[in-house]
């Protein structure tokens, strides 16, 4: 071997070591993660083809799933909603080994004085920022030192402020208030 070689190689191990340090909080962050209208997920059940599907959350906050009909997924964690189809499918199967993961999570939207306001498609780890930045940024009449968040299924929006680490959640809506001259 080179020596271009082996700094690819090393590099190549460095990169993979990242991805395994960092796929555990992806996961873990999943794992709490609680479902709403909009989120679209993978089930899947072990040995059963026919019953590994990606399905969403309905308005209601309802999946439907072949043999149990409509199940509730509003605010279940994706182990507690596998674990209520394991218990729905112990009717058909002797025993249900059940995954449930994200496929796409719910839109955020962004609104005010951005210069694209609208839905977009949430990431975890979402800032302000971030959010800005996909709308296309700040108006010429931006207020750039505070952001108002209305978060899923409150009512009132929330001061705060506006730092890159401002989190942004799934189903938030965002507003970017107008500055005062």
């Amino acid at each position: 071997m080179n020596a271009k070689m082996i700094t690819a190689l090393s590099r190549a191990i460095m990169l993979a070591a990242c991805i395994a340090l960092a796929a555990p909080a992806l996961a873990q962050n999943n794992a709490e993660y609680p479902l709403g209208p909009g989120d679209k997920i993978r089930v899947s059940v072990f040995n059963e083809p026919d019953l590994t599907r990606d399905v969403q959350v309905s308005a209601d906050g309802k999946i439907t799933y072949p043999l149990i009909g409509e199940i509730n997924a509003d605010g279940k964690t994706l182990p507690a909603l596998a674990d209520s189809i394991a218990d729905a499918l112990k009717t058909y199967l002797r025993q249900a080994r059940v995954t449930a993961e994200i496929v796409e999570y719910r839109p955020f939207s962004i609104i005010g004085e951005v210069k694209s306001p609208g839905s977009y498609p949430y990431s975890p780890n979402l800032t302000v920022i971030d959010a800005v930045a996909r709308a296309g940024g700040f108006s010429d009449r931006a207020a750039k030192k505070k952001v108002f968040i209305r978060r899923a299924k409150e009512v009132n929006e929330v001061k705060y402020t506006l730092s890159d680490s401002t989190p942004v959640r799934a189903g938030d809506t965002v507003r970017i208030g107008e500055r005062l001259f």
